[in-house]
């Protein structure tokens, strides 16, 4: 039986650590009945991967719950639903069957801890969020549930025993015990990282095969990478020759999609045994490193690497190193690389034999170096930070008036949504309708010009409309077939109407016998000297001794509130930046605390500053976004960065001289790898500095447009300042000033940078943890367009909404990235995205790595 390996973690993270798993890539069977309701819960990592349905991510374990109630299935990832269909399988493992091939394509994966229970429950009987990791959801303890069976895969002689003590056992054919788990997390060869020759790969990912007799090299690379000693071993097996295999190392790889063996570009270094000599492959180069005796079958490769220091130490079986080397010492290195993030790779040529990579999952053939740890997650250093909130906000809201509650009484009748579309400007809460329009006071029939209207329903479904108009709060209705005396009751305050209200009775009997008009209409007498004004209003029924019980309820306000967000910082006593956009046909508005926060840039305008009527206020961690800046009913993406150095960012202004090089003062305390400068008035472009671009270059935030000559004055920035120059508008102008925000790399901000091929099966771009969202992503060169996309407004696979950070236009929506929690990769050719040959640049916010679910 296989033992996890201790390798490090915080405790209190996984309330319920998982420890076994099984890999299953010949599907499952049990016995007996599905029950009318029943919910399957268990973790599991796909090994193979169609990008064509949600649950496509191979790095890392899902948590899935598969809820049946009656004849609907309902699927959740994590927190997240998928979906429903109706059931057609007869037994429980058809049942979990049937919901991996609706929504993976496949069931091949490893499975952990999988519980049946005969209820229908959703994902909170079996996950719950980790108290310790923001964004991060873990097993929970099954508590006062009952199992109808419960396999949690401890014993590898028999991993279908069923563990709850019914003996509902399954059978798992071909199965074979893991310790990759949710808790562990172990890298495996990566199906989404295409390469030339598409290495075929089986054995839970973990064992490569040559694409074909004749076919050029197909590389299998690690799922992670690490930033930390780690040691991996690749077994080759029968092999029609000894140098058809390369084993390696790429650090900080610019596109794995290029990959052909590990050394044929200048991230790659390989290591290949031939003639009894080993060979080192860099930048498409080779070199004899001298001689080593002849590879053989089931001889194993064991590598070292260090990525602080770049060195790798490689042996043949459990010989010494090679050149007497010593990895612990960190002395005579088989190989130099650069530093950074590295990941694992393995190469084969034609399709003969196999060679088998264990990342300490399978517990090794030989001892590891100490100090050396397994390639998997759980052996990544503890990251100082485990909520990201206290650096970057993401999130998406809804700008609508005060919703309030909506009351009924059942006895005297029911309150319903008569949702009628009035205006675009309609909103429906708890069964009400809320129309929000101009302050026309002519009321006719059904019109919605200058009042908020309410559809309510009765017992015989007659319809009433009461208004209130904005500008002088009359109210009234309308109606037919109504039954005579009604009344009408209306509560006008400044304050949150949520409690118990002091209800005004506003007059006697209204009988409204057609649909003439406005009949019996009562003011209320309420100034409408604030923006925000909240109201209630009911109806209530007429009975032989009084009034009757209240029929229908709302509470609502005139115009639209204005709208908190709440960050994870003291935002009233820190600078930051809030970037907000509506889904629809909107501008961009960047507000930050350097400049002020009645003032905003849209960077997709020519234009400099524009004042708000209605500053944007701050108090402690609360940001609160004037009604001026939304339309009411839309959808609105926000990000909130806040400055420093620890987060990776800064604001920084100032004023041009019209030189051709002025040298700027900035806090990042690090190289910034993207800085934008923006004109505070006056007509100028929208320029962006990228490091990968070179100090000669800009990219124009305004516009499509690719690179094109720089105003920077030709000098790279230091961590202390940026340079601009050669007078020009968009970046120096003599008297003109300046804002400028600058972007270093950090644990929460990343760069992002991939070669494009045109296909459909793009390019994998690694990323050191999940990507919130990506703020920008653009071709180097060529005129395609910024995106932004991210997990909020695309909350599963395939991600299919991208707003444009060059323009003001409304979201797009068409398939355009598959996202994993150590990356993402293009799912189309469209030049936006995945041009051909085409450089692609960008920038992400993304969580820790250590901590992690998949996507």
């Amino acid at each position: 039986m296989l033992t996890p390996k201790e390798t490090g973690g915080r405790g209190g993270v996984y309330a319920v650590p998982i420890a076994h798993a099984a890999l299953c890539e010949n599907g499952f069977s049990s016995s007996g009945a599905v029950a009318a309701n029943a919910t399957v819960a268990l973790g599991w990592k796909p090994t193979a991967v169609d990008t064509a349905h949600p649950l496509c991510d191979p790095t890392h374990h899902y948590l899935l719950t598969v809820c049946k109630a009656g004849t609907t299935v309902t699927v959740w990832r994590q927190d997240v639903e998928l979906g429903s269909y109706t059931i057609t399988a007869a037994t429980y493992a058809g049942l979990l069957s049937e919901a991996l091939t609706a929504f993976a394509g496949t069931v091949k994966g490893y499975v952990s801890r999988l519980v049946v229970v005969e209820e229908a429950l959703d994902f909170t009987a079996f996950y719950q969020p980790s108290g310790a990791v923001a964004g991060l959801w873990v097993p929970r303890s099954l508590g006062g549930l009952a199992p109808q069976a419960l396999l949690d895969f401890t014993d590898a002689a028999d991993l279908g025993a069923d563990r709850s003590g019914n003996g509902n056992h399954w059978t798992l054919p071909g199965a074979v015990q893991s310790v990759d788990t949710p808790t562990n997390n172990y890298a495996t060869l990566n199906p989404l990282a295409s390469t030339t020759g598409e290495a075929a790969l089986s054995g839970g990912n973990l064992v490569i095969g040559g694409a074909g007799s004749g076919a050029p090299w197909g590389c299998g690379i690690s799922t992670i990478g690490l930033d930390q000693p780690f040691y991996f071993e690749v077994t080759l097996g029968n092999l029609s020759a000894q140098n058809y295999a390369i084993a390696g190392i790429l650090v900080d790889p610019v596109s794995m999609s290029s990959v052909t063996y590990p050394g044929d570009s200048a991230d790659g270094w390989g290591i290949q045994s031939l003639n009894g000599n080993l060979y080192l492959y860099h930048a498409g180069g080779s070199s004899n490193l001298g001689a080593w005796g002849d590879a053989y079958a089931w001889d194993v490769f064991g590598l070292a690497v260090d990525p602080a220091t770049g060195n790798a130490w490689v042996r043949k079986n459990d010989s010494a190193w090679f050149g007497g080397g010593d990895p612990v010492a960190g002395t005579s290195p088989t190989f130099s690389a650069n530093s950074g993030m590295t990941f694992a790779a393995v190469a084969m040529l034609d399709s003969v034999g196999t060679s088998t990579v264990d990342f300490g999952q399978n517990g090794y053939a030989c001892t590891p170096p100490e100090g050396f740890l397994p390639l998997c997650d759980a052996s990544r250093p503890e990251p100082a930070i485990l909520d990201p909130s206290a650096h970057y906000h993401v999130s998406t809201f809804v700008a609508r008036a005060y919703t309030g509650t909506t009351r009924a009484d059942p006895s005297g009748a029911t309150v319903f949504g008569n949702l009628v579309s009035a205006g675009g400007n309609a909103a429906a809460f708890d069964g009400i309708k809320v129309q929000n329009a101009g302050t026309d006071a002519a009321y006719g029939p059904g019109e919605t010009t200058g009042i908020i209207g309410l559809d309510l329903g009765v017992g015989n479904e007659a319809v009433w409309q009461g208004a209130v108009c904005t500008s002088t709060a009359n109210a009234g209705f309308w109606g037919q077939n109504n039954p005579a005396g009604m009344w009408l009751e209306m509560c006008g305050t400044n304050d949150d109407p949520t409690g118990d209200p002091e209800w005004t009775l506003l007059g006697v009997s209204l009988t409204f016998n057609d649909k003439s008009g406005y009949l019996g209409q009562k003011a209320i007498q309420a100034p409408h000297s604030t923006p925000y004004r909240a109201y209630c209003v009911r109806i209530r029924s007429a009975g032989d001794a009084g009034l009757g019980p209240a029929i229908g309820e709302v509470e609502f306000c005139t115009g639209v509130p204005e709208t908190r967000v709440d960050v994870g910082f003291d935002a009233e006593n820190e600078d930051w930046l809030l970037v907000l956009k509506g889904l629809g046909a909107q501008p961009w508005y960047w507000v930050n605390t350097v400049c002020g926060l009645d003032r905003y840039i849209d960077p997709a305008l020519a234009d400099g500053e524009v004042v708000l009527s209605q500053p944007v206020t701050v108090s402690g961690n609360s940001i609160t976004i004037p009604e001026e800046m939304m339309v009411y009913g839309w959808t609105y993406s926000v990000t909130v960065i806040r400055a420093g150095a620890d987060t990776g960012f800064d604001i920084a202004t100032y004023t041009g001289d019209g030189t051709a090089l002025q040298k700027v003062d900035h806090g990042l305390g690090r190289v910034p790898f993207m800085f934008a400068a923006f004109g505070r008035s006056g007509i100028s472009d929208k320029s962006t500095y990228w490091e990968i671009c070179g100090a000669d270059k800009r990219i124009d935030l305004a516009y499509a447009t690719g690179q094109t000559t720089g105003v920077w004055g030709n000098a790279s920035p230091t961590p202390t300042q940026f340079a601009v120059g050669g007078g020009y508008a968009d970046s120096n102008a003599a008297g003109r000033n300046y804002v400028a925000f600058l972007f270093g790399r950090t644990e929460f901000i990343e760069e992002l940078h991939y070669t494009g091929n045109g296909s459909v099966d793009g390019p994998f771009c690694p990323t050191a943890g999940v990507v919130e969202r990506i703020e920008f992503l653009r071709a180097r060169n060529q005129a395609y367009g910024w995106n932004n996309l991210d997990v909020l407004r695309n909350p599963y696979n395939p991600m299919d909404r991208t707003l444009h950070p060059h323009d003001d236009t409304a979201e797009a929506v068409a398939d355009a990235l598959v996202m994993a929690s150590a990356g993402f990769k293009p799912l189309t050719g469209a030049n936006a995205f995945n041009a051909n040959g085409e450089e692609y640049l960008g920038l992400g916010l993304v969580r820790q790595s250590k901590y992690r679910n998949a996507f």
